[in-house]
């Protein structure tokens, strides 16, 4: 399926133009009907035109079928309530809750790092934040980035997640269905930190 001033194109080669960024949609928080229309802000309208063409690929669902699930997650996790690590406690959180979350730079807007978990608060409160290296994979990415020499110590790290972060999560009990969207979004998103693999 084509759009008007958008050349077809596979997923593998589409421009980096249509990787979004987090703050137009939060901050309208309206995501609107599938497929892409007029009424649609321009980045909302990248993020259908991606799914679309992800969608069109061989074996996957037809472009036209508006029940594409990992469409509707995407636009879920970016129009849902929005947490600072400012002011994050335990009792904010659900328990025991799976999810699929991102992590973003509120000054840039940029996409730090996306995740599942089946555990919403042991992983964003007790792991992210305020764990050890061992387990708070993020502050560790930091403090290894060459890129970021302001942030040598995991101490560092933490106040930098208190100061310049916020993620958004959105609650999914199917673990294949998580790692889907973990994928997906990672994409969409463009993160900036990704686990090595083994």
């Amino acid at each position: 399926m084509e759009y008007p001033g958008e050349k077809p194109a596979r997923i593998i080669d589409l421009p980096f133009e249509t990787r979004v960024s987090p703050v137009t949609i939060s901050q309208n928080r309206h995501p609107p009907p599938f497929p892409p229309s007029s009424s649609d802000c321009a980045v909302c309208s990248r993020i259908r035109m991606s799914i679309h063409r992800i969608a069109s690929l061989p074996g996957n669902k037809k472009s036209g079928d508006l029940d594409i699930p990992l469409a509707r997650h995407n636009v879920t996790l970016l129009s849902s309530q929005r947490y600072d690590f400012a002011d994050l406690v335990p009792s904010k959180l659900e328990n025991k809750l799976a999810v699929v979350y991102a992590i973003f730079d509120k000054h840039d807007g940029s996409t730090l790092y996306v995740g599942r978990t089946k555990n919403l608060r042991q992983r964003l409160y007790n792991n992210h934040l305020m764990g050890p290296e061992s387990n708070a994979r993020l502050k560790k990415y930091l403090v290894e980035d060459p890129n970021r020499p302001d942030i040598p110590t995991m101490d560092v790290a933490k106040q930098y997640l208190i100061e310049h972060c916020y993620f958004q999560y959105i609650p999914e009990p199917d673990v294949r269905i998580r790692g889907q969207i973990e994928g997906l979004l990672s994409y969409l998103l463009d993160v900036r930190y990704i686990h090595e693999e083994h």
